[in-house]
């Protein structure tokens, strides 16, 4: 019987390891490999699609940055507060490039990430919620940081001593200290 080797006249069993025959050993082996090389190529396809979608992702930012408007964060809350539907239309909708300084970081329903921003200068906010896969550039912010962006201007909230301008669609472009 196979496994069982005669000594002396009485059979012993020998260890499972001993009856596997060397083409059991390579075929697990092989199993292995393959297995191996399977997670490997997974992984190297996302990696792949991961940098085509940043580089897609990249190529748009460098379009909408040649189409923003320039606008300081003061004068963009000026216009509003001077005459909301004057800047209704001036920038109701469209992307705007602007700056400020880190207020606040928080995290609203569905997990995106808001900023509330100040001017350098004056009074008023913009309220500016980042893309989707802005997540690990907001990681990096702390309360004080001067960042660039661009943002599609969503709308304004006047209130007794604030005034807001809301940001949607919001992708940081630069940060200092």
């Amino acid at each position: 019987m196979v496994g069982e080797r005669v000594t002396g006249g009485r059979p012993r069993r020998t260890p499972w390891v001993r009856t596997l025959k060397w083409w059991h050993w390579a075929a697990g082996a092989a199993w292995v490999v393959a297995s191996l090389a399977v997670v490997i190529g997974w992984k190297r396809i996302q990696e792949h699609q991961e940098s085509e979608e940043q580089a897609r992702l990249l190529a748009a930012a460098i379009e909408e940055h040649k189409l923003a408007l320039r606008v300081p964060l003061r004068s963009l809350v000026d216009v509003y507060v001077d005459n909301e539907v004057r800047g209704a239309q001036s920038y109701g909708g469209k992307l705007v490039r602007t700056g400020g300084t880190v207020r606040d970081i928080r995290l609203a329903s569905g997990g995106r990430v808001l900023l509330t921003l100040e001017p350098h200068e004056g009074t008023g906010r913009a309220e500016c919620n980042l893309r989707p896969g802005q997540e690990e550039t907001s990681v990096h912010l702390s309360r004080g940081t001067a960042v660039q962006f661009i943002g599609r201007v969503a709308g304004f909230s006047r209130g007794a001593f604030l005034h807001e301008v809301f940001l949607s669609e919001c992708l940081l472009l630069e940060r200092s200290p």
